[in-house]
C-alpha cells in the first residue's frame, strides 16, 4: 500500500541507478534539487549514465530539468552510491512543481512492472 500523500516518479524500466545493495529497485527517494539544463550542454558520458546507455533515448537538444535524488541509506559501505539523477522535460510549470517538492519523499515506480 502506498501513501497517497507522497508524490511519485515513474521510470520507463529498471535502471541500475535505482537499485539498492540487494539489486532490488528502491521504493522511495528524497528529492534534493532541481536544475534547469539544456540537453546539448550535457556531456555524452552523463547522458549515457542517465539513460542507461540509450535505453531511454533523448532528443539532441532541448530544455530539461535535472532532478537530484537521495536513495534510502543502505549501510556504511554504500554511502557514495546513494545519489542519482534523472532528466525530465521542462514542460511549463514543471520546474515550480518539482521545486515545491524539494525535501519530500517520492515513491519510485517502474512503468514496465506496473508499479
Amino acid at each position: 500500500m502506498t501513501d497517497q500523500r507522497w508524490p511519485s516518479i515513474t521510470f520507463s524500466h529498471r535502471y541500475p541507478k535505482l537499485l539498492d545493495e540487494e539489486n532490488a529497485v528502491i521504493a522511495t527517494a528524497t528529492l534534493l534539487d532541481v536544475t534547469r539544463i539544456e540537453l546539448e550542454d550535457l556531456h555524452p558520458i552523463f547522458l549515457a549514465y542517465d539513460t542507461d546507455d540509450g535505453e531511454y533515448p533523448l532528443p539532441k537538444r532541448g530544455s530539461y530539468l535535472q532532478l537530484l535524488f537521495l536513495k534510502p541509506a543502505f549501510g556504511i559501505g554504500s554511502l557514495g552510491t546513494n545519489l542519482f539523477t534523472t532528466l525530465r522535460r521542462a514542460a511549463p510549470g514543471k520546474h515550480g512543481y518539482y521545486a515545491s517538492l524539494v525535501g519530500r519523499l517520492f515513491h519510485v515506480r517502474i512503468k514496465e512492472e506496473g508499479a
